[in-house]
């Protein structure tokens, strides 16, 4: 498995707030595999902090279109997630989003 769809966006009291999908979960039988979504902080000597886990997204790889911004502290993150799908063969992608506090 690997981590892909890194987004790196400022933040106003971090240098900046690492969001990624990541399989590094996955198992051999497709049906059983899952790409999580992690959230971290970023610090001055350029490394992320304490990861957090978005455990209710769910994706198709190379799909979710991640994105972010910073509002009053908070980070709004949106991905095209796939929770009412059943995967490549019958996708039915909704935008989705969740708000981290840092």
């Amino acid at each position: 498995g690997h981590r892909a769809e890194p987004y790196l966006l400022k933040h106003t009291s971090k240098n900046g707030v690492l969001l990624w999908t990541d399989n590094r979960s996955s198992e051999p039988d497709l049906l059983s595999g899952q790409i999580q979504l992690f959230a971290a902080p970023v610090s001055e000597q350029l490394r992320t902090g304490e990861e957090i886990l978005v455990p209710h997204a769910r994706f198709i790889e190379g799909t979710s279109q991640l994105q972010g911004t910073e509002h009053g502290g908070n980070v709004l993150m949106l991905w095209i997630d796939e929770r009412h799908g059943f995967g490549i063969m019958d996708p039915k992608p909704e935008l989705w989003f969740e708000t981290l506090w840092f």
